[in-house]
Order: C-alpha cells, then sequence, then structure tokens
C-alpha cells in the first residue's frame, strides 16, 4: 500500500472510530458502523418530529406564533440537510 493510501486508510478508521463512539456502536466492521449509525440518525429524526408535538401538549391551547413555527421547520430541514451531508461524506470516504 503506498504512503497516499495509507492516509487515507487511517483517516477512514479515525473517522469511522469517531462515527462509532457518537452513535455509541459496539460495531467492528464498517458496514456495521454504518448501520448502527443510520439507526441512531433514525432515532435523532423521529425525537425531532416528535419535539413539536411534545411541546405542543405541554403548551397552552394558544397556537404557535407563525415565525416560531417557520423557525422550527427550518431547523428540522437544516439537522436532516446535515444528517444526509455526514452520511454523504462518511460513503464518499468510504469507497478507498
Amino acid at each position: 500500500m503506498s504512503g497516499k493510501d495509507q492516509k487515507k486508510a487511517t483517516a477512514l478508521e479515525e473517522k469511522l472510530e469517531l462515527l462509532r463512539s457518537v452513535t455509541k456502536s459496539s460495531a467492528a466492521n464498517e458496514t456495521s458502523i454504518l448501520v448502527d449509525a443510520s439507526k441512531y440518525i433514525k432515532e435523532l429524526k423521529d425525537k425531532v418530529s416528535q419535539e413539536p408535538e411534545q411541546l405542543g401538549s405541554t403548551s397552552s391551547s394558544m397556537p404557535m406564533p407563525r415565525s416560531e413555527a417557520a423557525e422550527r421547520s427550518v431547523d428540522e430541514q437544516m439537522v436532516r440537510h446535515a444528517v444526509l451531508q455526514a452520511i454523504k461524506k462518511c460513503m464518499d470516504g468510504s469507497s478507498i
């Protein structure tokens, strides 16, 4: 393996280890780490989508101001976009 390939492999291993630690995965191989990360991301997305429902049930019966609702929608879109970008980067980096 050339020096350049070794650097790529090392960088990928570091990224996978970081992903593994963030998702609290105990998986040992690349595919399992990505599967665990995918499950973790789905859980986060579910939490994000449930948050407005939980807030609505605990707050008064008054409707949410339009700007706050729009802000939440933008925040959710930003989270989804960031998650998709992270997955794409991880997948692109794994094709050594």
